[in-house]
């Protein structure tokens, strides 16, 4: 979810697991010279969203950890990705702690106006699917973002050596 810091995490984890970071949102911005809020304002979500799946096929075919946008579970071909190429860690965040997070929704084009109330519908109409493709779950609420980014390194490298 937005606000759940998996780019600030994900960063971290990159670094202890040796791997290229790529941050798909990121990503598209360079590739298109164009913010995200500026797609979805000019061409909108399905084609941010084919972006998006653009950016995970890419990332996903070398050794990296990947910070996807939180809409990346919308698409069935990314969930199929995720759950075929990559190990997907839920970063899972209470609705007060993403809205607090996120604030006003500023620069979030999913979010702008009513952050909070939006934060909850997006929630509720997403977790299920973070589940579906989840390998592993960190809670971070209450966390540092250290602490975060430890539990999740920890977690992948012992699924990685059950195997």
């Amino acid at each position: 979810m937005p606000g759940s810091g998996k780019t600030s995490a994900g960063r971290r984890v990159a670094r202890a697991l040796g791997l290229l970071f790529t941050d798909t949102d990121a990503e598209i911005e360079k590739h298109s010279s164009l913010k995200v809020s500026e797609i979805f304002e000019r061409f909108g979500e399905t084609y941010f969203r084919m972006l998006e799946t653009n950016a995970l096929s890419y990332a996903a075919g070398k050794p990296s950890v990947i910070s996807c946008g939180g809409g990346v579970v919308l698409k069935s071909e990314n969930r199929a990705i995720l759950r075929e190429h990559c190990v997907a860690v839920y970063f899972k965040a209470s609705e007060q702690t993403l809205a607090l997070h996120v604030g006003n929704g500023a620069g979030r084009p999913l979010l702008a106006g009513d952050a909070a109330n939006k934060v909850k519908k997006l929630l509720v109409e997403r977790e299920p699917l973070y589940n579906e493709c989840a390998d592993i779950t960190v809670c971070v609420d209450g966390k540092t973002v250290d602490e975060v980014a430890s539990e999740a390194t920890e977690k992948i490298k012992n699924l990685f050596d059950k195997k």
